[in-house]
C-alpha cells in the first residue's frame, strides 16, 4: 500500500504526524508568530513582564534584551504536541541612530519528537523603549530610603569622608554589576551625608557595608508617605542613621599596659593589632574600646635610636631635634640604632614602639 501526503498528495520522503513535512511544518506553525513587540528600559535593559519589571543580574548589557526576546517568544509560542524546542537564539539586528538596540530576530529550532525531523523559525523581535522606575527615580531624584551618614560630636572631615566615599566606590561597583542606578543622591547635611536610594534592600546593604568598615551604629525607622496608585497599598520611605563613632581606624589605644592600633571591625568588634614587641590581633567589644586610654597627636613624639648601652638608649626627637636618654629596659629588644620609633606618653606612663608601626593617619 502507497502511503501518500493527505494534503498535497506527495508520495516523496518519509512521513512525518501523517503528512509530508512540508504540509506538517505548515500546519505546525500556522499560528506562529511572525513579529512581537517587547517594552525595555532604555537603562538597565530591564524588561516590562506584565505590570513588572523584571532584570537578570545574571547578564550584563544587551544580553539581557536578548534574553528578554528570547522568553517573550517562547512564552508566546502555539505549538502542537509532539513539537519541541530544541534550541533557541537570539541577535540583534537593527539599532536606532544612537547605536540602541531597537530589534532583535530569535532564531529557534523546532523538532518533532517521533520522527527526529527538524525546522528552523524566525522571530522578529521589535523593541520598545521606555524608563523603569527604579530608573526614572534615580534621574529624578525620588527615593525610598535615605542613609544619613553622621560622625559622634563632630562633622565629617577629610578621614571620615575617604573612608565613606570608598565604601560608595565599592557599592556602585557591585551596582553597575546589577544593572541599576541605586544610589539617585548624596547631599550634604548638617555636618554629614544624605545619600539617598531607589529601593530599600540596597540601602540596608550600603549601611550594613559602612558599619563593617567603620564600626558605626546603624538604627533605621520607616513613616508613611502615601498610597500606591498602582496597588492601592500604603507606601513608605524609610530613614536609616549610620553614626561613625568617635574613635576612627588608624586610632592608638592604650590597654592593660600595652599599646595597640585599631585595624578595622568585624562583626561590630574592633580588631586590635598590636604595636609592642609580642603580641597577636585583639577582637574586642565596643565598650572595651570606650574603657581604653586614646592616644591623640599630642601624646606621640617621632624618635631616632642614636646609640644604645647596656643602660641607655640615646635618641634624638625628631621633631625638637634634641638628644634625650631612656632606659635600656624601655628599647624594644629588636631595635638596632639607626632605627626611628614612637616614643608614647599616655596614662601617666611613657612607652616605645618601632617605626614598623605605621604614624597615625
Amino acid at each position: 500500500m502507497r502511503r501518500f501526503c493527505p494534503k498535497c498528495g506527495s508520495e516523496k520522503g518519509v512521513l512525518v504526524g501523517g503528512f509530508c513535512p512540508n504540509c506538517f511544518w505548515e500546519g505546525a506553525l500556522e499560528d506562529f508568530p511572525k513579529e512581537l513587540r517587547i517594552t525595555v528600559c532604555r537603562y538597565c535593559y530591564s524588561h516590562l513582564h506584565g505590570k513588572r519589571w523584571m532584570l537578570r543580574t545574571d547578564m550584563k548589557g544587551e544580553e539581557r534584551i536578548v534574553q528578554a526576546a528570547e522568553a517573550e517568544v517562547e512564552g508566546q509560542l502555539l505549538l502542537p504536541r509532539g513539537v519541541e524546542v530544541a534550541g533557541i537564539s537570539g541577535k540583534v539586528t537593527a539599532r536606532s541612530p544612537d547605536g540602541e538596540p531597537t530589534a532583535v530576530e530569535v532564531t529557534l529550532r523546532l523538532e518533532e519528537t517521533a520522527s527526529g525531523q527538524e525546522k528552523e523559525a524566525k522571530v522578529l523581535v521589535a523593541i520598545d523603549n521606555q524608563i523603569c522606575h527604579e530608573c526614572y527615580g534615580a534621574a529624578t531624584g525620588k527615593y525610598v530610603a535615605i542613609v544619613q551618614v553622621r560622625a559622634e560630636g563632630r562633622e565629617l572631615d577629610a578621614v571620615d569622608r575617604e573612608v565613606v566615599e570608598g565604601v560608595i566606590g565599592n557599592f556602585s561597583v557591585r551596582s553597575e554589576v546589577r544593572g541599576k542606578a541605586e544610589i539617585s543622591q548624596i547631599k550634604e547635611n548638617e555636618g554629614g551625608l544624605d545619600i539617598k536610594f531607589t529601593d530599600l534592600n540596597p540601602a540596608k546593604m550600603f549601611a550594613k557595608d559602612l558599619a563593617s568598615v567603620t564600626g558605626a551604629e546603624v538604627v533605621e525607622s520607616a513613616r508613611i508617605v502615601g498610597i500606591d496608585k498602582r496597588t492601592g497599598g500604603r507606601t513608605y520611605r524609610t530613614t536609616i542613621a549610620v553614626k561613625l563613632p568617635d574613635l576612627r581606624l588608624g586610632e592608638m589605644l592604650e590597654m592593660g599596659g600595652k599599646i595597640f592600633r585599631l585595624s578595622s571591625f568585624h562583626r561590630g568588634r574592633g580588631v586590635l593589632e598590636p604595636l609592642s614587641e609580642a603580641g597577636s590581633l585583639r577582637s574586642v567589644s565596643e565598650a572595651q574600646l570606650e574603657g581604653g586610654h586614646r592616644i591623640g597627636t599630642e601624646d606621640v613624639k617621632r624618635v631616632k635610636l642614636e646609640s644604645l648601652t647596656a643602660q641607655f638608649g640615646t635618641f634624638l626627637d625628631l621633631d625638637g631635634n634634641c638628644f634625650f636618654e631612656l632606659p635600656a629596659s624601655m628599647v624594644p629588644r629588636t631595635m638596632q640604632p639607626g632605627e626611628s620609633g614612637l616614643l608614647i606618653a599616655v596614662a601617666g606612663k611613657e612607652y616605645l614602639v618601632r617605626a614598623k608601626a605605621r604614624e597615625k593617619r
